[in-house]
């Protein structure tokens, strides 16, 4: 089980590792009352912008997403050993994947990159607050992957589904997952990633759409009653 200690009703808060609970509190504030003046557009809830908003992208969806990671991450401890060294997190924003490996596996070094300097400089900013780790090492970095510092392991949540342009090519998608990999992203971006690299020769462990209830402390902050997660774990065997 991804959450094994997670109540009947559903994951609570309080089934995440301690090491995510103080980010989780201080950014779960956005769904109480009214203070997001953003919720819906035409009913539905409205993209914030990555950059010129950060923070307030990062209170409607840091904490789904962590979740998200946090499920492959414990996918992958299932299925692969213990990766060791250091884990590259790209397009990383605040950094719910690597808040979500730091939790399952505490001895890797997390490099967080990301083209946002207001993402960037929101982990910074929680560093200092104590609300993220000050061992993880954030940055400033565009592409291409060909100019990136090398890594055990390659973290991607929502990045493949940014950058089209990549996974569409299959050379350029291999360059980017290197020798190990883990993804969260939209089930179709999965599967099109998943069938270019079991041609390729990688070891993939993937999940499609698993739905994953929310218990109440997490339905409050989330806005949802449960959540889909789609994802999985590359290695290259040759």
């Amino acid at each position: 089980m991804l959450f094994p200690n997670s109540a009947p009703t559903g994951i609570e808060q309080a089934d995440l590792p301690a090491s995510a609970q103080s980010l989780v509190t201080k950014l779960s504030p956005i769904f109480r009352g009214n203070s997001f003046r953003a919720i819906s557009v035409d009913g539905r809830r409205a993209i914030i912008d990555y950059e010129a908003n950060a923070l307030d992208f990062n209170r409607s969806y840091f904490v789904r997403n962590y979740v998200k990671c946090l499920a492959i991450a414990r996918l992958s401890n299932l299925c692969f050993p213990a990766p060791a060294g250091s884990a590259c997190d790209f397009g990383s924003g605040l950094g719910p994947f690597s808040l979500a490996m730091a939790g399952v596996f505490p001895s890797l070094r997390f490099s967080l990159y990301d083209q946002s300097v207001a993402q960037i400089g929101l982990v910074k900013s929680y560093q200092r607050t104590g609300h993220l780790p000050s061992s993880f090492s954030a940055e400033t970095k565009r592409m291409p992957f060909t100019n990136q510092p090398d890594c055990t392991l390659r973290l991607f949540s929502y990045f493949f589904c940014e950058n089209p342009i990549i996974y569409d090519d299959k050379e350029e998608l291999l360059t980017a997952i290197g020798q190990n990999a883990l993804i969260v992203d939209y089930p179709e971006v999965m599967d099109s990633i998943s069938s270019i690299c079991k041609a390729s020769g990688y070891e993939v462990t993937s999940i499609s759409k698993i739905e994953l209830p929310l218990g109440p402390s997490l339905r409050r902050i989330i806005g949802q009653d449960s959540i889909k997660v789609s994802g999985g774990a590359f290695r290259n065997g040759s």
